[in-house]
């Protein structure tokens, strides 16, 4: 099943604000601060990219061609199995939503062949944002919608995630590795590259809050 992400509101602020960076490291001219500030977001995405995480509150829409299914087929059984093909195959009760942490869904909506569409009533689905990756469930005896879906990205669903709007929002080991990241990319103006930039320390530091992807 292919999915893709797109963007609808980014993040208002970075995690960490140029003033905490520059006392961080005890600068105390504005000469750099248009540096300092690329670095902040360098080292933001680099963070964000290593954790699997979205720091500062941002609005997404996930885009899937049809629901998740299972099937029940026994990968162990030999020879030819017999019957329907729907006895084995079943759409899912739930969808995962991709980004962490998951603050809300906005709306699931269906589209057709004509792209119009359809937005499912949000008192029959339940969104659970305690859980890694957070999950959109259907509520008891209720299904998905029932529209025939156009041929790709037939369901939308749209959602906020993120820590909160603030940089104090952010756990304080995020924003600190951001910090030490982008202190590495001042200290050597930015000739570090990707992961390398992060120090050791920090990765010991922020190890905890990664999110692997299976």
């Amino acid at each position: 099943m292919i999915q893709s992400l797109k963007l609808i509101t980014a993040p208002v602020n970075e995690p960490v604000l140029l003033a905490d960076l520059k006392n961080f490291l005890r600068i105390d001219t504005s000469a750099d601060d248009a540096m300092l500030t690329d670095f902040i977001k360098a080292s933001t995405r680099i963070i964000e990219r290593y954790t699997n995480r979205k720091l500062i509150t941002q609005t997404w829409a996930f885009f899937m061609d049809n629901f998740p299914f299972s099937n029940r087929f026994d990968s162990l059984a030999e020879g030819v199995t017999e019957g329907a093909l729907s006895q084995y195959i079943f759409t899912q009760s739930y969808i995962s939503v991709p980004l962490f942490p998951l603050q809300s869904v906005t709306h699931l909506k269906t589209y057709d062949d004509s792209n119009t569409d359809y937005t499912m009533d949000s008192s029959d689905y339940f969104v659970d944002v305690s859980s890694e990756p957070g999950r959109l469930s259907l509520t008891n005896n209720s299904t998905w919608p029932a529209t025939v879906l156009r041929p790709v990205k037939g369901v939308e669903i749209q959602f906020v995630c993120g820590y909160g709007a603030n940089p104090t929002d952010v756990p304080f080991e995020l924003r600190h590795a951001i910090m030490q990241t982008a202190g590495v990319f001042y200290s050597n103006r930015g000739c570090a590259e990707s992961e390398d930039a992060i120090p050791k320390s920090t990765l010991a530091l922020i190890n905890a809050y990664r999110v692997y992807r299976l």
